[in-house]
């Protein structure tokens, strides 16, 4: 005769009714869990199998060693740099900015900026530099011969350089030049090319061009005795 499974339920001891309807329950309740958590689920039956060593028997089953897990993404071999160039002494920078400039010619080019002034327009300077060294401090005597328009005249010039890790900057502030007034400026010098900005008053601009340096038999003998010398100006302007 058959019945129902809810009959078959109530036919059965109390103590069995309740295993039953508990056993059913649990059944539910983790069925509903793996559904609403499968990747939960997917693990706990993949470990399942290796975390059972026993056999039918009792005695349990040798399992495979775990294999050690692979990087997603295995790094190329490192490859060893190359050995970095000793970095010079502040002696060897300065001695290779005096051989740089002393005798040297500065051809370039300037703008202005200011009321009535068009910046983008270029005019053209040159410096033709004499001896160069270095006093005391971060002070070095430049002898310039300074070239623009209709002006051509040379001066002695104490510039102050600083030194941005092993590139020399002119750094002038309200210096004077005689007869053409105050001057500040930030001039840097690098692979024998010069630039910066100039300030005069109310007029400024930017200032840039090559190195040419002189020839060995026309260098003279303090270019490479002194410590480093920073030997560009700002441009002289005067009013047209």
């Amino acid at each position: 005769m058959s019945c129902r499974s809810s009959d078959a339920v109530y036919r059965l001891p109390r103590c069995r009714r309740w295993l039953a309807v508990f056993a059913i329950g649990a059944t539910v309740c983790g069925w509903l869990f793996a559904v609403s958590h499968p990747a939960w689920a997917q693990q706990l039956t993949t470990q399942q199998p290796a975390e059972a060593g026993a056999t039918e028997g009792g005695s349990t089953r040798p399992t495979s060693a775990p294999q050690a897990a692979q990087p997603a993404n295995i790094a190329p071999a490192e490859q060893t740099p190359a050995a970095a160039k000793p970095r010079k002494s502040q002696a060897e920078l300065e001695a290779d900015l005096a051989k740089m400039l002393s005798g040297a010619t500065l051809e370039g080019s300037f703008t202005m900026t200011g009321a009535g002034r068009d910046g983008a327009r270029l005019s053209r300077d040159t410096y033709t530099l004499g001896d160069v060294k270095k006093l005391a401090g971060n002070i070095w005597l430049i002898q310039a011969r300074i070239q623009y328009g209709d002006n051509d005249y040379t001066v002695p010039l104490p510039l102050p350089i600083q030194w941005a890790g092993d590139t020399p900057v002119i750094v002038v502030d309200e210096f004077t030049i005689p007869g053409q007034g105050t001057f500040s400026a930030r001039v840097m010098f690098f692979a024998d090319h010069y630039a910066g900005y100039w300030k005069h008053g109310e007029r400024g601009g930017n200032m840039f061009g090559v190195i040419h340096r002189a020839a060995a038999a026309a260098a003279t003998p303090a270019a490479g005795a002194a410590a480093g010398a920073n030997t560009q100006q700002p441009p002289v302007e005067t009013e047209k």
